[in-house]
């Protein structure tokens, strides 16, 4: 599982989808086509998924709420000063 910018899945490894250079250098990293269109962004066919965060923060916050309440994701104790 990949961790970054706050973000945790499962499946798929979200990324901020502005900087397309190190887009790129994380799926040469993961054995991804580097050159894919970004109209065929697919979690069945991508670890490494560009997410637009300008117009995806409030689901990905929601989700985030989620997985924290359901306690799906658990912030280390030395951490202390994230924990509200």
């Amino acid at each position: 599982m990949f961790i970054y910018l706050g973000c945790v899945s499962v499946n798929m490894d979200p990324v901020h989808g502005s900087n397309a250079g190190f887009v790129r250098q994380l799926k040469v990293v993961f054995d991804e086509n580097p050159d894919y269109d970004y109209k065929d962004v697919s979690p069945e066919a991508m670890e490494i998924i560009p997410v637009n965060f300008s117009t995806e923060h409030k689901s990905i916050l929601s989700h985030l709420y989620f997985m924290i309440n359901k306690e799906y994701l658990a912030i280390p104790e030395k951490y202390d000063k994230l924990i509200i």
